[in-house]
């Protein structure tokens, strides 16, 4: 059986000096044959030319539970690779997350590339990794607008077609 999956993801960051920002990712996540949620990251980052890192609080609400977590992102960029990592705990269940992606740019627009999607939960662990595709449409509040379309083979569950929507203004 396949699952889709609708995510939408906006991040906007204030900057603080010429490195460090303030932080914010709030997330709509939408799937078939499972809760939908929202989720909240509110936390401090830093970047440079080529990397970015944030730590951040994480507050989830779903019809199935509220929870609050911690979680970690860094970014990698350069003109052959993107890379990103994401690592989140809850905290009253310990259950683990971690996302990898990565991609090559195909141009000024295009990017194709591969991720993986991992939970560690106590009924047990969930994996996935597939092919994803990105295009940018154009920079808003001067951040990217893109879309991805993404294959996750799954394990334990329905592999999944999941649409992306991730605006990041920095403000």
């Amino acid at each position: 059986m396949l699952a889709t999956q609708t995510l939408s993801y906006l991040h906007p960051t204030i900057s603080l000096d010429k490195n460090w920002y303030l932080a914010t990712w709030i997330v709509s996540n939408t799937r078939q044959d499972a809760p939908d949620n929202a989720n909240f990251f509110p936390g401090l980052g830093y970047r440079t030319d080529d990397w970015w890192t944030e730590a951040l609080m994480w507050k989830q609400w779903s019809k199935k539970r509220d929870t609050w977590g911690i979680d970690g992102r860094f970014g990698l960029s350069n003109p052959k690779l993107l890379l990103y990592v994401e690592l989140g705990i809850t905290l009253a269940t310990r259950d683990l997350f971690l996302f990898v992606s990565s991609e090559y740019p195909m141009g000024k627009k295009w990017k194709v590339g591969v991720e993986t999607e991992n939970f560690r939960r106590a009924q047990g662990l969930f994996l996935g990794a597939g092919p994803r595709l990105s295009y940018v449409w154009g920079k808003f509040a001067s951040g990217p607008v893109v879309t991805t379309l993404a294959y996750q083979m799954r394990r334990n569950e329905s592999d999944i077609i999941q649409l992306y929507l991730v605006i990041h203004p920095r403000l």
